[in-house]
């Protein structure tokens, strides 16, 4: 899905992750994880990535693998050096990165990456249950 970074666009992704969760057969509970691990990741890119420019592009990509889900989440917008994006430890009271401890929790795999040009690459991976 190619979507403008507008904050309406999110009930769209929720629902069409929820639906690819059932069609590859995760339950409930998988699908709410990944739904907001997946929303989390829009608004932050929304927020962080393009500054609250609800024009701008972002590419979700999702697929089924032999053993789960992966998702890529590509924006174009600014670049943070992916080591800074780590959930803070619980009990850590500061402000932000709640989000982050969100997409952590719910998947099993989190990577960040700025490798091209401009912007920012998130893939994530959930594991079927065995």
């Amino acid at each position: 899905m190619v979507l403008a970074c507008h904050p309406s666009f999110l009930q769209v992704v929720r629902r069409t992750i929820q639906e690819f969760g059932r069609l590859i057969g995760f339950d409930e509970e998988q699908i709410t994880q990944v739904v907001a691990a997946v929303d989390e990741a829009c608004a932050n890119v929304i927020r962080h990535g393009y500054g609250g420019s609800c024009d701008e592009p972002m590419l979700l990509e999702c697929r089924r693998t032999d053993e789960g889900l992966e998702v890529r989440l590509r924006d174009f917008g600014r670049r943070t050096d992916p080591e800074r994006l780590r959930p803070f430890l619980r009990g850590d009271h500061k402000p932000g990165g709640l989000g982050l401890v969100i997409i952590y929790d719910a998947m099993d795999s989190v990577n960040f990456s700025a490798d091209s040009d401009e912007g920012m690459e998130l893939r994530m991976f959930k594991a079927f249950r065995k």
